[in-house]
């Protein structure tokens, strides 16, 4: 996923992503700060656990697996100050090693010292109730992203073994199997039937409720 500053103006925009299911994904890096005419690339990567989950659910039952996926992510943005901008820069390279000579002559005073614990202060103020780092009073904006997954890897190769095994079957043993394989896909329309009429009446519910309230 990559944030890119929308320009129009010259402030620098401070970011986080949240996902309402933690365990599940890890976002790299899940906050930060993106100069005007600038963009940021982010890493989005599937724990092992549910990764295995999601390849079980559609060697069972296909792309059904993927349908109406309840994870979500939101990205959140504010315009900040330069102040907050230029520390969390230089905390971001505190780590690296720069030669420059006009580096090199800058006093300690000019340059902040911000530790992990300040940073992550720092955007609690600014994504927190109070939004108290926020330029000029400019309110967060908030953007809420569905999550829709996919198979990307080929199939693997057919099974010469099985190819065999279906070249030496009869033809009353082919008819069989198909009849088999079709009672298996009329179990598993039926099934996401099922499925399809819960989450209805599910959304039915939460709009009484929504109502009511």
């Amino acid at each position: 996923m990559t944030l890119v500053h929308p320009g129009g103006h010259e402030h620098h925009l401070a970011y986080k992503v949240m996902t309402n299911q933690p365990r599940r994904y890890l976002v790299k890096p899940s906050q930060g700060v993106i100069a005007p005419n600038r963009s940021q690339t982010l890493t989005i990567l599937i724990s092992e656990r549910y990764k295995r989950e999601l390849i079980k659910a559609f060697e069972r039952i296909g792309s059904a697996a993927f349908q109406n996926c309840p994870d979500k992510f939101m990205v959140q943005s504010c315009v900040v100050s330069e102040k907050f901008a230029y520390a969390f820069h230089y905390h971001d390279n505190n780590d690296s090693t720069d030669d420059n000579d006009n580096n090199q002559e800058q006093s300690a005073e000019e340059k902040p010292i911000i530790s992990k614990v300040e940073i992550s202060s720092l955007f609690k103020k600014v994504f927190g109730p109070k939004q108290e780092e926020n330029h000029a009073g400019v309110p967060v904006k908030t953007k809420k992203l569905p999550v829709y997954h996919t198979m990307v890897d080929e199939p693997p190769p057919p099974d010469a073994e099985l190819e065999q095994k279906m070249k030496e079957m009869s033809k009353e043993e082919l008819m069989q199997e198909m009849r088999s394989l079709k009672t298996k896909y009329d179990e598993l329309v039926d099934y996401t039937v099922s499925l399809t009429s819960e989450r209805d009446a599910l959304r039915r519910k939460l709009e009484h409720y929504s109502k009511r309230k």
